[in-house]
């Protein structure tokens, strides 16, 4: 290509791109008969141009995206001459001694580049997948920068609500070079409330500061990048790209207007729901498969760990009174969890043992290593991990204990089939689903205290077996309204709704 903008949307005029030498060059993005595009230099179609090209099918992202290397390249070696800067005036290295080591680091800094491109495209792809699903979500999210004047949807070609009403209407999102421009404001957005919070102060962040630069100076100038002058500022870049990356743009500014809590507190949140799980681990393992399995493999399983970390994300903010301390959380937490994640495929009963040996073979016919799969197929599971951990920490028992009196109480009441029906629900209305997540969130705390109660009452014998026994007309009625909602043809609101209220009073009683 060359310089110039080639590519407009019909309803534009070559007058509007203000680009008259390619005037007769230049071609609208629905008459492409391509199906990839990638943007080599800027403004080589208008955003219009994309939005329309990617609404017949197109894939294109935006030319911030991808030309973004360049800008990240200029950001790191900034902020590494900085760092040298100060070791060559504390005399600790000549000036030529720098200039060679930043020859010699060339590759790696290429290495922490293209990591970082490749997960703003593995995001976006994931937002891509969830858009319709997500397109309410990111409409409050428009509206509250918005609100806020941080962003004019006009002046970035972002959809008004009657567009937005019609692609409801019509099942769509957005596509993907305007859910591009909403990461872009996610990540602004959330490290500018970071940098008004106390989260680049905590101690625990930084070993994500450190691994943001090149590893020789990782290993040899660490005292350097602890006390580097943009500290604050670079610990709050990284936390805010990783929590957008893998939670999406809208996670944090809905969950703050929701729950009225800032943006330190949520982003301790996301950190130790991370770091807890080792999903770092995970998404490397799922990266390691790029060619080897099908990428809409991938997406499922990294679709999947979204899922996971959102819940857990929101579990941390009302499971632990705050302020969290990462520190002591990840101590009373991580072992627990860790052991769960280890063994999970032992302790689980009936229905959750047969869902999680379906995904698991699912993925090893789809060419998953084995190891991986089965930790895959363990996440929907591992969305009680923190029930199970805070009980085993409240009545002093081993956590694989608790959990096999979790995981048998909930088969046997059936709490774990409405549960996973409730989630498979797809509803078209925000506060329906707003209503099933808030049941399915209420089935989650009526295990948690179910197996509390069991476990206190056992005094030496099968705590579920016990229980049962002493409340056998319970188990009864909750066994019989479960078989009537399994012959009541699809799960509703309505039903739903009636369903958890009704297990709620038979437990209760």
């Amino acid at each position: 290509g060359g310089i110039g903008t080639y590519v407009k949307a019909r309803d534009e005029t070559s007058a509007e791109v203000g680009d008259r030498a390619n005037d007769a060059l230049r071609v609208n993005g629905a008459d492409l008969n391509c199906q990839v595009v990638g943007e080599g230099g800027n403004l080589g179609f208008t955003q219009r141009g994309r939005i329309e090209f990617a609404s017949k099918g197109g894939r294109i992202n935006t030319d911030a995206v991808d030309n973004s290397g360049g800008v990240d390249c200029s950001d790191r070696e900034v902020n590494i001459k900085i760092l040298l800067n100060a070791v060559v005036a504390d005399g600790e290295l000549t000036t030529k001694q720098r200039d060679r080591l930043l020859k010699d680091m060339t590759d790696d800094v290429a290495e922490l580049v293209l990591i970082d491109n490749y997960r703003q495209g593995e995001a976006i792809t994931l937002l891509e997948r969830a858009a319709p699903a997500l397109l309410e979500n990111h409409t409050r999210f428009m509206r509250l920068l918005q609100r806020d004047g941080k962003l004019d949807r006009e002046i970035e070609n972002l959809p008004g609500d009657e567009d937005l009403a019609d692609r409801a209407a019509a099942h769509a999102g957005l596509t993907r070079p305007e859910l591009a421009v909403l990461l872009a404001y996610g990540k602004m957005t959330l490290s500018q409330d970071f940098l008004g919070s106390d989260l680049p102060d905590d101690a625990y962040l930084t070993a994500d500061l450190i691994h943001g630069f090149p590893r020789q100076l990782r290993d040899d100038y660490r005292g350097g990048i602890v006390n580097h002058p943009l500290r604050r500022e670079l610990t709050a870049t990284v936390v805010a790209n990783s929590m957008v990356n893998r939670v999406g743009p809208s996670f944090y500014t809905v969950l703050s207007e929701e729950t009225g809590l800032g943006a330190g507190e949520i982003g301790r949140a996301y950190v130790i729901a991370r770091d807890a799980f080792d999903l770092r681990t995970l998404w490397r393992a799922i990266g390691e498969l790029d060619n080897k399995v099908n990428a809409d493999v991938q997406v499922r399983m990294l679709q999947d760990i979204s899922d996971l970390l959102r819940r857990e994300c929101v579990w941390f903010l009302n499971g632990v009174p705050g302020p969290l301390d990462i520190g002591q959380v990840m101590t009373d937490y991580q072992p627990g969890i860790v052991e769960l994640c280890k063994g999970i495929k032992g302790l689980l009963a009936d229905f959750g043992a047969e869902a999680h040996g379906r995904r698991e073979q699912e993925l090893i016919d789809d060419g998953v290593p084995e190891r991986l799969a089965s930790r895959v197929a363990g996440l929907d599971p591992l969305a009680s991990a923190c029930d199970i951990v805070s009980v085993a920490n409240r009545v002093d028992r081993s956590v694989p204990d608790v959990a096999r009196v979790y995981f048998s109480l909930g088969a046997r009441l059936g709490l774990d089939w409405i549960r996973a029906a409730a989630e498979r629900m797809q509803s078209d209305d925000h506060w329906e689903r707003l209503a099933i997540a808030a049941v399915v969130e209420d089935l989650f705390g009526q295990q948690q205290a179910l197996t509390h109660a069991a476990l206190c009452c056992a005094n030496g014998g099968d705590p579920v077996v016990l229980w049962a026994d002493g409340h056998a007309d319970a188990v009864a009625r909750c066994q019989s309204l479960i078989d009537d909602l399994k012959g009541a043809g699809d799960l509703n609101v309505a039903k739903l709704t009636y369903a958890n209220r009704r297990i709620r009073s038979l437990i209760s009683d």
